[in-house]
């Protein structure tokens, strides 16, 4: 018997949609992958997945399996998906899901010793993910104060970022530009999956944003405001 599963990220600029599949006693692979570093290409996400799912003759309703990209990454990316991926989880439940960062994913996928891999959210600002094969930590950084965030080990630029590369190179720290985040980031998506304690669940997971909305800020301060 097959289990069919999906994979669904827009934290990291642009989108990945990618079909996985399972014999009952094998490990997930790749049936089909959609990856696109362009910004807005979370719009087009129902049409997309009808062309992956008609290609390959299969249906939504036989999807049982659902990992989705949660952040930190792109404030409107998340959103986007995330809310994509409820809606997908709810009609088509009963469901297992999974909630991963990306970023984590991706640096897993790198598979080195030390690495350092700095993310743009901004212009200005960003995420500075540290991994090695024993541990895994990520924080917000702006721009303006990246140095003392840069420790041992290799740096990556998980996409294109032009005013952090100027630093990089004026401050002499070597780096590589990484063509794209999001085949590092399978990568580690099905070691992941493939981990024989890996537990999936029936909660729908939560997005992580680097800041909230110009909107929901708002709405806090008038909520404040109004109780104290």
């Amino acid at each position: 018997m097959m289990h069919y599963g999906l994979w669904m990220d827009a934290s990291l600029p642009g989108l990945s949609i990618v079909v996985l599949g399972r014999a009952s006693a094998g490990n997930w692979s790749v049936m089909s992958e959609y990856h696109d570093n362009t910004l807005g290409a979370s719009n087009q996400i129902n049409s997309i997945l009808n062309s992956m799912l008609h290609k390959i003759g299969l249906k939504p309703d036989q999807i049982k399996y659902l990992a989705v990209g949660t952040g930190p990454g792109s404030f409107t990316g998340i959103k986007v998906a995330m809310a994509w991926a409820f809606g997908f989880f709810s009609i088509e439940s009963p469901m297992f899901v999974a909630g991963f960062s990306a970023l984590w994913l991706g640096c897993l996928g790198v598979q080195k010793e030390k690495s350092q891999v700095l993310l743009k959210v901004t212009s200005s600002h960003g995420f500075w993910a540290k991994s090695s094969l024993q541990d895994y930590s990520e924080f917000p950084f702006e721009r303006s104060e990246f140095k003392p965030f840069l420790e041992e080990g290799d740096v990556y630029l998980a996409s294109h970022w032009p005013e952090i590369e100027s630093d990089l190179s004026q401050a002499g720290v070597p780096y590589v530009a990484l063509e794209s985040l999001r085949s590092y980031t399978l990568l580690g998506l099905l070691a992941t999956l493939n981990q024989p304690d890996f537990q999936w669940s029936t909660e729908f997971p939560s997005p992580r944003y680097l800041k909230l909305s110009t909107a929901e800020e708002k709405l806090i301060k008038n909520q404040e405001s109004f109780l104290g």
